[in-house]
C-alpha cells in the first residue's frame, strides 16, 4: 500500500496566522474505522500506532459498545513513499488513553485503560525491520492511570492528571516523573512531585519547552470530572520550571484576547525556542449539553419521555459539527495566545502529534463524539 498522494487545498490563510500548516494525507490507518486514544511514536525510523478504541458493531448514536485494541501498526518511509505494515505486533493486552513518549531507545507506552479498568504499566516498544516489534516492561506507575498527559524533558518523563478507574471516574492531580537515565539502578522508579496550583483534570494537553535552566513543562486545559457531579470545563494553564521545581500560573487560553476557552483532548507541540502550538481540541460547550441530557435520560422512568429525550440526544450527536481545527500559538515570553493556523478537517482529538522527517504526523483520532477517522495527516507546523 503506497501513500495516497492527495494535495489538500487549504483556504487562504488570514494575515495574522503565524504558522505554516500545509497538510498532506497519507495512507489511512489499517484499522478501517480509525481509533481514538491510541499510542504513537517513532522507533527504528518508523512510526508505530498501537491500541486505541472505536465502536465496531453499532455507533455510539445507537448505543454501541466501545471496543479496545492491542494491535500495533507500523508506518515506514521508503523512496519518499509511506507504507503501513498492518498488525506488526501486539501490546500485552488491549489498551488506550494513556501517554506515549518517543525516546532514543523506543516508544514509551504509559498507563491507559480498556473498557473496564485502568492500568499502571509502563512498556518500551521497539521496532526494527529485522526483528519486528519488541516490548520491554519498565517501572509501573504508583497507581492505575488513564486520560492523563505527558512530555519528556532531557532524560525525565513527566505525567500529569488522569483518572484511576473507568467506573465512577474521578479526575486526579497526579504529577509524576521517571528519570530514564537511572535505568538499572534502584532509583529507576516513578516519583510523585508537587502538583500544579489548580484543580484535578483529565484529557489536558502538555508540552516540554526550553533547554537546561530554562526548561519547563507546560500544562493546559482538560476537564475535571468527579462522581455524581457535572464536569468542569477548564481553560487554565500552568508551567512547571524544572530548575526551581516551582509552578507558575499562566494566563487562561484566550487567543487574540477572545473569551477563555477549553481545548480538552488537544495536543501541544513545541514550534520554536519560545513558542508552542495548541492543536484543536474540544471547547466543551456541546459536551456539557450532551452530559446534561444523558443525566436526564438516566433519571427518566416514563418510556415516552425517555424515548423523546433519546431522540433529542441522537439528533445532537448527528448534528455535531466536529471539534475545533484551530491552531493556537502561545508565546512563553509575552504570555500571549494568538490564532496561528488550522488543522486538516475534520480535526481529530485524543491522538498524539509526532515530529517525523521534519514534519508533524497526526494518526487517526476522534472527529465527533464516538466517531473516529482512519485518516493520517502529515504537515508543517512551523512558526513564520
Amino acid at each position: 500500500m503506497s501513500v495516497a498522494q492527495l494535495s489538500i487545498a487549504a483556504a487562504p490563510a488570514p494575515k495574522e496566522e503565524a504558522v505554516r500548516s500545509n497538510w498532506q494525507r497519507l495512507s489511512d490507518l489499517p484499522e478501517p474505522l480509525g481509533v481514538a486514544g491510541a499510542f504513537a511514536g517513532e522507533t527504528g525510523s518508523a512510526i508505530i500506532v498501537a491500541g486505541g478504541t472505536n465502536f465496531p458493531q453499532t455507533s455510539l448514536r445507537r448505543g454501541g459498545q466501545k471496543a479496545c485494541y492491542a494491535a500495533i501498526h507500523v508506518l515506514i518511509a521508503q523512496d519518499n513513499k509511506y507504507q503501513w505494515i498492518a498488525n506488526a505486533g501486539s501490546l500485552p493486552h488491549p489498551l488506550s488513553y494513556g501517554v506515549s513518549i518517543t525516546t532514543d531507545r523506543g516508544v514509551l507506552i504509559i498507563g491507559g485503560c480498556d473498557a473496564s479498568r485502568c492500568y499502571p504499566d509502563t512498556y518500551r516498544v521497539n521496532w526494527t525491520p529485522d526483528h519486528g516489534i519488541k516490548i520491554a516492561s519498565l517501572p509501573s506507575l504508583p497507581c492505575p492511570l488513564a486520560y492523563m498527559t505527558g512530555a519528556k524533558i532531557g532524560s525525565v518523563v513527566y505525567i500529569a492528571g488522569g483518572q484511576e478507574t473507568v467506573a465512577d471516574p474521578h479526575a486526579t492531580a497526579h504529577f509524576l516523573s521517571l528519570d530514564l537515565s537511572q535505568e538499572g539502578t534502584p532509583q529507576f522508579a516513578w516519583h510523585q512531585l508537587t502538583t500544579w496550583p489548580g484543580v484535578a483534570r483529565i484529557v489536558p494537553a502538555s508540552c516540554a519547552l526550553g533547554q537546561s535552566d530554562s526548561a519547563a513543562f507546560y500544562l493546559f486545559s482538560g476537564r475535571n470530572v468527579q462522581p455524581n457531579s457535572a464536569s468542569q470545563i477548564l481553560t487554565d494553564a500552568y508551567c512547571y520550571h524544572i530548575a526551581t521545581h516551582q509552578w507558575e500560573t499562566l494566563p487562561p487560553i484566550s487567543p487574540d484576547n477572545s473569551p477563555a476557552r477549553c481545548i480538552m483532548g488537544s495536543t501541544a507541540v513545541a514550534s520554536g525556542p519560545h513558542t508552542l502550538l495548541l492543536l484543536g481540541g474540544d471547547d466543551g460547550i456541546l459536551f456539557l449539553e450532551l452530559e446534561r441530557l444523558r443525566g436526564q435520560i438516566a433519571k427518566t422512568i416514563d418510556p415516552p419521555a425517555r424515548e423523546q429525550l433519546n431522540a433529542k440526544l441522537g439528533q445532537m450527536l448527528d448534528n455535531h459539527p466536529g471539534f475545533s481545527k484551530e491552531i493556537v500559538q502561545y508565546d512563553v515570553l509575552s504570555h500571549r495566545y494568538t490564532r496561528a493556523g488550522t488543522l486538516p478537517h475534520p480535526a481529530p482529538i485524543t491522538t498524539p502529534c509526532i515530529l517525523w522527517h521534519g514534519q508533524f504526523l497526526i494518526p487517526s483520532g476522534e472527529i465527533k463524539p464516538g466517531i473516529r477517522s482512519p485518516n493520517v495527516w502529515m504537515g508543517s507546523l512551523r512558526s513564520q
